[in-house]
């Protein structure tokens, strides 16, 4: 009986000592386990969550890896634009224009010159005088211009009276025309035609000084002038202009000559000008 007290006395205390050590192995973690490494994003804090019931243990963090900036955006500039070239120096050349007609090249002249009557009547009655004249002409460098200007004339009136060849009394005219000219060749030198149509105002000055005059002619009269003729103008230079040419100025419904009202009272004149070209 006491023996067998003792062995379940033995047997209880080896149960008891046998649940304490499982106890304690089941309540110690295991020390064999590799330490836990997270690695984290870039620039992201990184938390690592220990086992329950293990104490804290240093936590291997990899070290935070520098990532590289990213490359600058560089956009390359547009090509810079030639810069102009400079301008040729023009040559001192003559001014462009149609050959048919150019308003854009014109002149003004002014000339003088001789002129006298056509018929045997006012040849008799008169003698050689001066011409004076202005003109615009528009197309001088084409073949088709045209020319508007005035022009005078100056005559002595012969005396009748013995001993004298000529008295005060004198006849001018003045006239106003537009003509069409052709220019036969449109160069330098330049040969033309022209003809239009105009108005003339004759008058005699001091008829009453010679009464013979004063009783043939009329003191003054309203005319139509029809000018026509041809002339040869030369461009020496690039404004300058010369010129020479003949007119012939037909005279219609003329009332001057009392005496003899089928005289013609028309002129011929030679002129010589100078002109300035643009």
């Amino acid at each position: 009986m006491r023996y067998g007290q003792t062995l379940l006395a033995l047997v209880a205390g080896v149960g008891m000592t046998y649940a304490g050590v499982a106890n304690a192995q089941e309540a110690q973690p295991t020390t064999n386990q590799p330490p836990i490494v997270v690695q984290p994003p870039p620039d992201t804090p990184v938390l690592v969550q220990p086992s329950q019931g293990a104490p804290a243990a240093p936590v291997e963090v990899a070290p935070m890896q520098e990532v590289p900036a990213p490359p600058p955006m560089y956009t390359e500039p547009p090509p810079a634009a030639p810069a102009p070239a400079a301008p040729a120096p023009v040559a001192n050349k003559e001014k462009k224009y149609n050959k048919w007609f150019a308003p854009n090249m014109a002149n003004i002249t002014v000339g003088a010159g001789v002129a006298d009557f056509v018929s045997s009547g006012m040849r008799t009655a008169t003698e050689t005088g001066a011409e004076w004249d202005a003109r615009l002409t528009i197309g001088t460098r084409s073949f088709i211009a045209f020319e508007a200007g005035y022009a005078g004339t100056y005559n002595k009136l012969q005396s009748p009276v013995e001993g004298h060849g000529s008295v005060a009394p004198y006849m001018v005219n003045n006239g106003v025309d537009g003509d069409l000219r052709l220019n036969l060749l449109p160069f330098r030198v330049q040969p033309y035609v022209f003809g239009g149509v105009g108005y003339n105002r004759a008058t005699i000055n001091n008829l009453n000084d010679s009464p013979a005059m004063a009783q043939r002619f009329n003191s003054a009269d309203d005319q139509l002038l029809v000018p026509a003729g041809g002339g040869l103008a030369v461009y020496p230079f690039a404004h300058a202009m010369l010129d020479a040419r003949f007119t012939y100025r037909a005279i219609f419904a003329d009332n001057l000559d009392r005496a003899n009202p089928d005289e013609r009272l028309d002129q011929w004149a030679v002129t010589g000008r100078l002109g300035y070209g643009f």
